[in-house]
């Protein structure tokens, strides 16, 4: 069964996981808690259930180095910061799928 929820997903994580472990994960939330997300998928996700995160090329920032807008540059980094860690997150297969925002596709091994 799909099940979506709207609203504040930092507020509703505590309700959400009294129905897990989930099957897979869809993220597509306030940016600046991306990693926040990773780490509630983890300890949520089976093993073997998929984790997408939406918009993880940044709008085309990923690797611009100078961003000027702070409130950007705060999203950039947590969408950085998310991408990197389940890269070398030895829980996760996972990689960047080239779409024009970036979806970053994982698969939790263990």
């Amino acid at each position: 069964m799909i099940k979506q929820y709207v609203g504040p997903a930092l507020e509703n994580l505590k309700t959400i996981e009294k129905e897990g472990p989930f099957d897979a994960v869809f993220i597509d939330a306030d940016k600046v808690s991306y990693p926040d997300y990773l780490t509630w998928a983890e300890k949520n996700l089976k093993i073997g259930g998929l984790i997408i995160g939406d918009n993880t090329f940044a709008w085309g920032n990923i690797h611009n180095t100078n961003i000027q807008d702070k409130e950007l540059a705060q999203k950039v980094n947590a969408l950085r910061d998310f991408n990197a860690r389940i890269m070398r997150n030895p829980k996760f297969r996972a990689t960047i799928l080239p779409t024009g925002e970036g979806l970053t596709v994982g698969i939790k091994i263990a």
